[in-house]
């Protein structure tokens, strides 16, 4: 009663009636601009300041009413968020105790300012066990380092002694999560600054560093870390095997302590082990682990469609079209494609149309070929299509420029064919980057050699030393845009060469 007591005092009518957010009634008022505005953002209506201030008020967003329209819906949009129900939210026990603790904790920190001294070492108490349950090692430190204060301030030494013992447990325990946060981060940002050229020394540092921390402190985040950084260790070394064994344990590990660990791990660990899948070719492999994958993802969530592009991927590259067919028509399908960004779409749109190229030239192709997911497609326009993207979208326009030479090819129009090489290689002139797209600069000098052979695969001599340079790079695609490869170039110039002959094979499947 006493807690009890203690909050209705904070909390009392005077302060409860100035609680901004927020609630059914206010939302489905029509006549309100809060309505207006929060229904133009949800339905993405306005995509700037400009559109949202001409709507709601006929002027620009420097208008004084439009700018306190905004301030005071921001207010109320973050008040309302702190108040939302997590429970109603279907979230696996990890995240779901990981929210309760981080709300509990704000909780924490506000009643401090109110100096609530029952319900704050309350709730303190509260998190302090469920953190360790889970080992949210921050959290733990938090709790306990202020249980500590309070029992000092009672003039506990008993509660003081206990806590003192938990912190002695956990500050060094978090210090070595921190040394694994940054080498993880340091790999990450590798990756996404394209700074992949690092020696093996490098890495055998940081996984080294990793598997002390992780043998003196076995915490779920160490372990998680350290499996990824050596998983991705292996892949750099293009070492796949290994990569999706080490995948493979992790995987195991998180399964036997599934509240343990975050669906966010997770999902790193099932797309690293699919990454390896892919470079591997082995299709069984993958299908068997992607439904267990896909079970425990979000349909339509982004981490969704980053491993079926991984799928749809090994699909095509295995000769595996109506599966690739399936993941394509399941992807265009869900209402958030729409949502994607540019980049995503235009990529998916990619896959449709070689898929498509693909089915073409299989007597099985022209039953999908017929399915409504290709009803828009016209190869007359597709060849009239300019193929021109942002510079930062180039590969784009490369993959357009392959796929219509296919087409053309197909239709023995050697004349387009040949205006399509032309402009394909005037992107190997300092519009590629000279290392990191290697592969594709290799790929259109093989294509280049063409017209000098008159398009007959037994005189294309030439292109042998292009060729030989493209297999000695190898395939490599982690989702980074520039190497993109939606069939790898060495089996698509295999394949090239093959439809020069006659062969009516669609792709050459190692």
């Amino acid at each position: 009663m006493k807690l009890l007591l203690e909050l209705t005092r904070i909390a009392n009518l005077k302060r409860i009636s100035k609680i901004d957010v927020f609630e059914g009634a206010s939302l489905r008022n029509k006549s309100s601009k809060f309505n207006e505005f929060y229904e133009g953002l949800v339905h993405e209506q306005f995509r700037s300041d400009r559109e949202a201030a001409r709507k709601l008020y006929k002027t620009t967003p420097g208008d004084d009413r439009y700018r306190q329209l905004k301030s005071r819906f921001r207010k109320r949009l973050l008040n309302t968020l702190f108040f939302i129900n997590v429970n109603s939210s279907v979230k696996p026990r990890y995240e779901q105790a990981y929210l309760d603790c981080q709300r509990d904790w704000a909780l924490v920190n506000i009643l401090e300012l109110y100096d609530a001294d029952i319900s704050v070492p309350y709730l303190a108490r509260q998190i302090l066990s469920t953190a360790q349950k889970h080992h949210f090692t921050e959290l733990i430190v938090n709790t306990a380092n202020l249980l500590r204060e309070k029992a000092v301030q009672e003039g506990d030494r008993k509660s003081y002694d206990k806590y003192l013992e938990i912190l002695d447990e956990y500050l060094p325990l978090q210090q070595a999560e921190h040394q694994a946060e940054r080498i993880l981060q340091e790999v990450n940002l590798l990756y996404q600054t394209a700074e992949i050229d690092h020696s093996a020394k490098e890495w055998k540092v940081w996984t080294d560093q990793l598997i002390g921390l992780s043998e003196k402190y076995p915490a779920p985040r160490i372990l998680y870390i350290s499996y990824v950084v050596s998983a991705r260790q292996y892949q750099h070394l293009g070492r796949w095997e290994l990569a999706g064994e080490i995948c493979r344990q992790a995987e195991r590990i998180m399964q036997n302590q599934s509240d343990q660990f975050s669906a966010e791990q997770v999902f790193r660990v099932q797309f690293l082990l699919m990454q390896s899948y892919l470079h591997m070719g082995s299709f069984e492999e993958a299908r068997t682990q992607s439904e267990n994958a896909l079970h425990l993802l979000e349909e339509g969530s982004a981490h969704w469609f980053a491993y079926l592009d991984l799928y749809f991927l090994l699909a095509l590259h295995t000769g595996h079209y109506a599966i690739a067919f399936a993941i394509l028509q399941q992807v265009m399908q869900r209402k958030e494609f729409t949502r994607l960004e540019d980049v995503n779409r235009h990529q998916w749109r990619l896959y449709k149309i070689i898929l498509y190229y693909l089915l073409t030239i299989i007597p099985e192709g022209k039953r999908l070929r017929q399915a409504k997911l290709f009803q828009d497609f016209q190869i007359a326009s597709f060849l009239e299509d300019p193929a021109l993207f942002p510079k930062d979208q180039r590969i784009f326009s490369v993959w357009m420029l392959i796929t219509q030479f296919l087409f053309a090819v197909e239709q023995r129009n050697l004349d387009l064919a040949n205006d399509i090489i032309f402009r394909l290689k005037q992107y190997t002139r300092r519009q590629l980057h000279p290392e990191r797209q290697l592969r594709v600069i290799e790929f259109i000098r093989c294509l280049t050699q063409l017209p000098k052979g008159d398009f007959e695969a037994n005189k294309v001599r030439f292109a042998n030393k292009y060729y030989h340079r493209l297999l000695a790079t190898s395939y490599r695609y982690d989702g980074q845009l520039d190497q993109l490869e939606i069939i790898p170039f060495h089996t698509l110039w295999a394949h090239i060469h093959e439809r020069l002959k006659g062969t009516s094979v669609a792709l050459p499947v190692s």
